[in-house]
């Protein structure tokens, strides 16, 4: 299907879909644009085929703080398709409900907001309405933001747009409006608000009073009671946005869409969301002494550290499993909104998760690459960066194997370690000390110059004494431009329909080219490793004989306006050049990255290598 915009021409087919995402009221399509950059995809239903140009015009200079950015407007036969870009908030109906309420004057203020754009839409020269339900309302600060529209023609969404009555109620008592208006009205009081302010907000809920008249009444107040919040009085949002700063809104969005048994597993889900809240299970243990184990028991399954991750944290420790049945270990913000966890299932496989609130994401497992074993002792670090996502590795006492996971998102927050276990697991008291970034380097890669960006990996020795870093799909690792060099690479083995190489080269101005590696065909694209931008070179590797069992040694390198790279397997050897005409360029690093996943080889194993191995023999396991 084409689309086009009547003013620059840009169509549907130039967006690579990389996700639908479904909601309450509509669809977002995640999609990657012909820059490389993710934008969202907005379709909303048309009954006409015709609109006015200055229609187009106006949403794309529509730049309302209280409505999601437009990019550009697509029109079809049967539909417009708003182009918005990554958005920033939290939804409306995660920050309220009836145990965090919002501030009476600011939610008067943010009412007030949001009608305001109601009024802005309907003037448009196609009338277009937003449905004012805290599911469609973004929350950054103190600024609303509506993120779902429609034709104000489609008469099948007024419904929708009925929750304009119960927007106050519900940030005030944080629930909606009882059938009867004398209940409701009791329940505002209970919450303490001013007299004045239920008056507006029952005159909302009365079907007797318009919108305008509402309207009316909220300026009236807002302009005549401009009354300064107490400074030791902080808005809810802000508290419970800050522990989010990082997380891009329609991630957190997507959550509110699922329910706790539409995931993969709903017992694996139930089990998680009862073990970090609580629920069926028993009480905590009590702090032990440094040093000696905590031994989980069926009425005592839970343990909470008192001391807290921030500024540059490691946390270390050991645990042993009696069996495999629940063992996990989370990190939650001190607000105990959300919690990033690694859970071990029935199968000994790790799994990971984000919760927020009742609501849980399902991220993925380690699989069959590694398994945890019951009676065997493990160890753990996890490092903490603040702005930067969690780095977690897991390894088991005599092998030579470490299980490593980077996070997808930064986190800011102070965090608090929690650990849940079944009867007869042990943890030895875990302790956390102040690091640096030089640590992951030299005990996770043991001084090999891999950094993995995202995802998981396994460190391991070969048979070789050389070590692989066995990279799972999906995952991301960088090397420096000195590294680059000069590194030995492994394409995924038996995978056909895959190239064997994607290589983003990242440059000093900020610039990046993606360099592509299927069978004999070399190709260099401006842009990152999902471009759609056309090769600006490309080569044929003549009489290259590709061994798929063995290694590559790979370098990639700049000088002046010049890039250079080289593949060469035994005795073979192929050069890839490129000229910027006179532009000098610089390389700053190179990212590697395969949907099959692949593995880097690093030098022989010298002195150091059995460092895991001392190090866990020489910590006290009883």
């Amino acid at each position: 299907m084409k689309q086009e915009s009547s003013k620059n021409g840009h169509c549907y087919e130039d967006f690579e879909v990389v996700d639908v995402i479904k909601f309450f009221s509509g669809e977002l399509i995640e999609a990657r644009g012909p820059d490389g950059k993710i934008v969202y995809l907005q379709n909303i239903k048309a009954s006409r085929s015709y609109f006015p140009s200055e229609f187009q015009d106006a949403l794309r200079k529509l730049k309302n703080p209280h409505i999601a950015p437009i990019f550009d407007v697509l029109v079809d036969k049967d539909r417009l398709v708003l182009v918005h870009p990554p958005l920033k908030g939290e939804p409306l109906s995660l920050v309220v409900n009836k145990n965090h309420v919002m501030d009476p004057e600011q939610a008067m203020r943010v009412v007030l907001k949001l009608f305001k754009t109601v009024r802005i839409l309907e003037q448009l020269p196609v009338a277009m309405r937003a449905p004012l339900d805290p599911r469609n309302i973004l929350l950054d600060g103190e600024n609303p933001m509506v993120l779902f529209l429609h034709l104000k023609t489609d008469t099948s969404q007024y419904d929708n747009d009925l929750k304009w009555r119960d927007l106050l109620y519900f940030l005030l008592v944080g629930e909606s409006p009882d059938a009867s208006l004398k209940q409701s009205k009791r329940a505002l009081e209970l919450k303490g608000v001013p007299d004045a302010i239920i008056k507006i907000a029952m005159s909302s809920l009365d079907k007797k009073q318009g919108f305008q008249e509402v309207l009316r009444d909220l300026q009236t107040y807002v302009a005549g009671n401009s009354i300064k919040r107490k400074k030791e009085k902080k808005p809810l949002e802000k508290k419970r946005v800050k522990a989010l700063v990082g997380i891009p809104a329609v991630s957190i969005l997507i959550l509110t869409t699922i329910t706790l048994y539409q995931l993969n597993d709903g017992e694996w889900t139930s089990s998680i969301l009862r073990a970090i809240t609580g629920g069926a299970y028993g009480n905590v243990i009590e702090t032990k002494e440094q040093g000696e184990p905590i031994v989980f028991e069926q009425n005592k399954n839970k343990y909470k550290m008192k001391q807290t991750l921030e500024g540059n944290n490691q946390l270390i420790g050991d645990f042993v499993l009696k069996e495999l049945k629940l063992f996990e270990g989370y990190l939650e913000t001190v607000d105990e909104l959300t919690a990033y966890g690694v859970r071990v299932d029935k199968s000994g496989k790790i799994g990971i998760y984000i919760k927020r609130g009742d609501i849980l994401q399902y991220i993925g497992d380690s699989g069959d690459r590694f398994v945890l074993k019951p009676g065997e002792t493990y160890s753990f670090q996890i490092f903490y960066f603040p702005g930067e996502p969690i780095h977690v590795s897991i390894i088991e006492k005599g092998t030579n194997e470490r299980w490593t996971l980077v996070g997808s998102e930064a986190v800011n927050s102070p965090l608090k370690m929690r650990f849940t276990g079944s009867a007869g697991d042990r943890l030895y008291t875990p302790t956390i000390k102040r690091t640096d970034r030089t640590t992951i380097g030299r005990e996770w890669m043991k001084n090999q110059p891999w950094k993995i960006n995202i995802g998981q990996a396994i460190l391991n020795k070969r048979q070789t004494k050389r070590l692989s870093l066995d990279v799972y799909p999906q995952s991301t690792v960088s090397l420096t431009n000195t590294d680059a060099k000069n590194f030995t690479y492994q394409p995924p083995v038996g995978v056909v329909e895959e190239p064997q190489l994607f290589m983003m080269l990242n440059f000093l101005d900020g610039s990046n080219y993606s360099f592509i590696w299927k069978d004999d065909n070399l190709i260099l694209k401006e842009g990152g490793f999902k471009s759609d931008k056309r090769p600006i070179a490309s080569d044929k590797m003549m009489d290259w004989k590709y061994d798929p069992e063995k290694p590559v040694e790979i370098s990639a390198s700049t000088r002046s306006n010049d890039l250079t790279i080289v593949l060469s397997q035994g005795d073979q050897k192929y050069k890839f050049e490129y000229s910027t005409e006179g532009l000098p360029i610089s390389l700053k690093e190179v990212t590697l990255a395969n949907p099959k996943g692949f593995s880097l080889i690093g030098d022989p194993v010298g002195g150091g290598a059995n460092q895991d191995k001392a190090y866990l023999n020489n910590r006290k396991i009883e």
